[in-house]
């Protein structure tokens, strides 16, 4: 018997167990041995029947053993193929949702935005990248705290003083908080960001210093904005 009769042979059996935990049992065997032989038929499917009978499970559980194993959902996630993995997380989101609407979801809903991030790259979606940066930037607060304190560095940096005179696309007048210029220039590009009146001045000298200043302000204002967009849009997924 080779490895394609004995995938056969056990799909059939699955049909056969009435036990819900000894066909969780089975499928999770099955994910395994069809990864390991390279054969990825079925795998979508199986993934609908692994959430079915795992929340059949939960439901039937005593008090401590009733809790969604994310990391076991996950790794079977692991078995399908990206667009499928999307699908099949999105599918998970909804029967829990009716099933066990008291479990947390979100780490559910974090797995399908990452999919669809993955899926974007390996099939180099130019067009969608700023799509997959959008989701990036709202998985997570760390990815968004990340990002800001990049910008930010970045910001502090283009605005520094030319170093030669000849070279400069701003001209800057600042709010005295400190004798260290670099500490006092870091401190008065704060209160950009923060909106603060001080007279901390930023004057374009030419046309690519006022685009350049009009793009960092709406890149700024766009991340914030999908952020909220993308957090209100998960919880309505969550509903």
């Amino acid at each position: 018997m080779n490895i394609d009769q004995f995938i056969q042979g056990e799909e059939q059996r699955l049909n056969t167990i009435e036990s819900p935990s000894q066909k969780l049992g089975l499928l999770t065997n099955l994910f395994e041995v069809r990864k390991k032989s390279g054969i990825k038929r079925n795998n979508y499917v199986d993934f609908k029947k692994f959430i079915d009978l795992y929340i059949e499970v939960v439901k039937s559980a005593n008090f401590g053993y009733d809790d969604i194993n994310s990391q076991k959902v996950k790794k079977t996630l692991g078995y399908l193929e990206l667009d499928e993995r999307i699908a099949a997380s999105r599918y998970a989101v909804s029967v829990m949702a009716r099933e066990l609407p008291e479990h947390d979801r979100s780490w559910l809903i974090k797995l399908m935005n990452e999919a669809t991030v993955q899926h974007i790259f390996h099939l180099k979606q130019y067009r969608q990248y700023p799509k997959a940066f959008a989701f990036i930037l709202s998985n997570s607060f760390s990815s968004l705290l990340i990002f800001l304190f990049s910008f930010f560095i970045l910001v502090n940096i283009i605005l520094l003083p030319a170093h030669f005179p000849s070279w400069a696309v701003f001209k800057i007048s600042y709010e005295n908080y400190s004798p260290n210029f670099y500490l006092n220039h870091i401190l008065n590009v704060l209160t950009l960001f923060s909106d603060l009146d001080n007279n901390f001045k930023i004057i374009p000298l030419n046309w690519i210093a006022v685009l350049g200043s009009i793009a960092s302000k709406i890149i700024f204002l766009l991340i914030i904005v999908n952020f909220i967009y993308r957090k209100l849009t998960d919880k309505i997924k969550l509903q």
